[in-house]
């Protein structure tokens, strides 16, 4: 049991240390639809797809961490 929250503690120490250049987590901006707007290359639009993907996983799981954290204190 201690390895894995020791494996969890890990996870979400390196995930809030992702987020913390993301300025706002309420309001992140689609890099794709804003590549297609300026009419940029497929390469640069899957690049900002990508980017999308990332940051949205890095929010889920920061926010998935922070519930973990308060389930815990309530043990």
């Amino acid at each position: 049991m201690g390895y894995v929250r020791m494996i969890r503690s890990g996870g979400l120490h390196c995930c809030s240390n992702a987020i913390c250049f993301v300025p706002d987590l309420e309001d992140i901006v689609c890099f794709e639809d804003l590549c297609k707007e300026e009419d940029l290359s497929n390469s640069c639009q899957a690049a900002a797809h990508r980017l999308d993907q990332v940051l949205g996983n890095l929010v889920r799981n920061f926010a998935e961490g922070t519930e973990y954290f308060k389930v815990c204190g309530l043990l």
